[in-house]
């Protein structure tokens, strides 16, 4: 493989990923206490979906970095869970199906 070292930029959108994936969480504790007025296990299991899709969101992209530096595709797919494996061979997508790109997480380039 090429270069195992992440990018800065790429670096950053993961950071700024997983602090908007601890925002649903915090979210998650407010409505448990059952103090806001909405349907709580709705929303609960909505803000924990979106947690989880959040964070799903960086392996979809930092997978298909390592794969363009020249992990092994069996490697690559080994390291991955079930449910991020799919994704993988076309454009990964958020929770609202809208295309990923290099610049929702600020990386000018791969390298």
């Amino acid at each position: 493989m090429d270069d195992a070292k992440i990018p800065e930029g790429l670096v950053d959108g993961i950071n700024a990923t997983i602090t908007e994936a601890v925002r649903n969480l915090a979210e998650v504790t407010r409505y448990a206490h059952g103090n806001e007025p909405f349907d709580v296990p709705r929303m609960v299991l909505y803000l924990l979906g979106d947690a989880i899709d959040t964070l799903s969101q960086i392996s979809r992209v930092v997978a298909p970095y390592y794969r363009e530096r020249g992990l092994a595709e069996h490697d690559l797919l080994s390291f991955l869970q079930p449910g991020q494996r799919l994704p993988l061979r076309g454009h990964a997508t958020t929770t609202n199906r809208q295309p990923l790109r290099q610049d929702d997480f600020k990386v000018s380039s791969w390298s």
